[in-house]
């Protein structure tokens, strides 16, 4: 119903049995005590989320003052896609010859949770960590303009020699926060602006790296013999070019292992958030040893991969950041053998050079997870299985000829 004066001033202070909420129009309403205190409400959603906002109690707002209000923010909350929340309180400071709120934290956080539709829910949550660990320790509770271009470098610079990926995201986003703080009105400057990640001794380097069949088998071979933790995990990235994520976030009933099927829902990669599309990759009966190794050694717990059998929470990027520098430390260390640096994300690269041998470049692109170009990912429902298959088991036949047979057995 929508709410009048009269409906108002009858309820006021007047007892019932519970609370209760009451709708006016457009998302306005009331929250009515058991006691009869009147609360005007803002209901709203703020990415995806659902929220209410308390904005002033009857009689001390009117209902005329509550709807311009409400109205006000709708508005604001929609052109601008700040919370309501802090809207209000910004206006509220205006009005009482307050500075507005610029709390960093507060600000870094109102542009993160832009980006929430960009990057799955997993690598959302452990990029934010990096603010909270590197940035919001130091700056947090700081005015935004407070913070100076010699304050950020003091951080930057030194992560930069030990953690120079780390260093290069907060850099790049820490400039985009700012960006967007500016844009909206709550700060005037970005003293990261002229600065680059080439001041900060942060180098671009070339993504071109991947691993030759004497690389593998080598990594293998060692890994057999040394029974590394991570064996299954890095076997499982090699052979389906899957990314990282994509493995450290999936559970077992994901795996359709009797019909030969891998469904990795829109939550758990990269573009899923966009296309609203699992990814489907088929499960070849050789690999499966593998699979079923992984979930033996994770437990009782939904995950493929957890910290151990009895801790069923899965790996964390953090966790694994590091994985190819401690295999790589295995071979120079217990099997002399050295070779140039690699990521565990070349993997996916390495195994997309190897798909090109054994399948149309269409197939090897779905076998990834890519969609396909234009307007042929509209009219190409097709889901290439099949195919994929084919691939898979030619790229399987190869990994255990350069491994000597020992790619398609866990090493424990």
């Amino acid at each position: 119903m929508a709410l009048t004066n009269t409906w108002l001033k009858s309820n006021h202070n007047k007892e019932r049995s519970k609370t209760e909420v009451i709708k006016d129009r457009d998302g306005l309403g009331i929250r009515v005590s058991p006691k009869g205190r009147i609360v005007f409400q803002m209901r709203y959603y703020h990415h995806k989320a659902a929220k209410r906002l308390d904005l002033g109690s009857y009689p001390s707002m009117s209902l005329k003052e509550a709807r311009e209000i409400h109205f006000k923010l709708r508005n604001e909350h929609e052109r601008l896609n700040i919370d309501p929340k802090i809207l209000l309180h910004q206006d509220r400071n205006k009005s009482e010859g307050k500075e507005i709120c610029r709390e960093l934290k507060l600000v870094f956080d109102q542009w993160y949770k832009t980006r929430a539709g960009d990057v799955t829910p997993s690598v959302y949550a452990a990029q934010y960590r990096f603010f909270e660990k590197y940035v919001y320790t130091r700056f947090g509770g700081v005015d935004i303009n407070d913070v100076t271009l010699h304050e950020w470098l003091d951080l930057l610079s030194p992560l930069a020699r030990d953690k120079e990926t780390t260093a290069g995201f907060l850099f790049s986003n820490i400039k985009r926060a700012y960006e967007w703080a500016i844009k909206f009105e709550l700060t005037d400057k970005n003293p990261l602006a002229r600065i680059t990640k080439r001041d900060l001794g942060v180098r671009s380097k070339s993504k071109t790296r991947f691993l030759n069949d004497d690389e593998i088998g080598k990594i293998v071979r060692a890994l057999s013999i040394k029974d590394y933790k991570h064996d299954c995990l890095f076997k499982l990235c090699l052979f389906f070019g899957c990314r990282l994520g994509e493995l450290r976030s999936s559970q077992k009933n994901h795996f359709d292992i009797p019909n030969g099927v891998w469904l990795v829902p829109p939550e758990n990669h990269k573009t899923g958030n966009k296309s609203k599309k699992a990814i489907v990759r088929p499960i070849i009966e050789d690999i499966t040893p593998l699979l079923e190794e992984a979930f033996r050694s994770s437990g009782g717990g939904e995950f493929v991969f957890t910290k151990s059998v009895d801790d069923p929470s899965p790996y964390t990027s953090m966790a694994l950041s590091n994985a190819s520098k401690r295999i790589k430390k295995i071979m120079e260390k217990d099997f002399k053998t050295t070779m140039e640096d690699w990521s565990m994300h070349d993997l996916r690269r390495t195994a997309r050079s190897n798909f090109s041998k054994f399948t149309e470049p269409h197939v090897a692109e779905i076998m990834l997870g890519h969609k396909l170009p234009g307007v042929w990912q509209v009219y190409d429902q097709y889901d290439y299985l099949e195919e994929q298959r084919e691939a898979y088991q030619k790229w399987f036949d190869h990994l255990q000829d350069i491994t000597d047979g020992l790619f398609g057995t866990p090493s424990r």
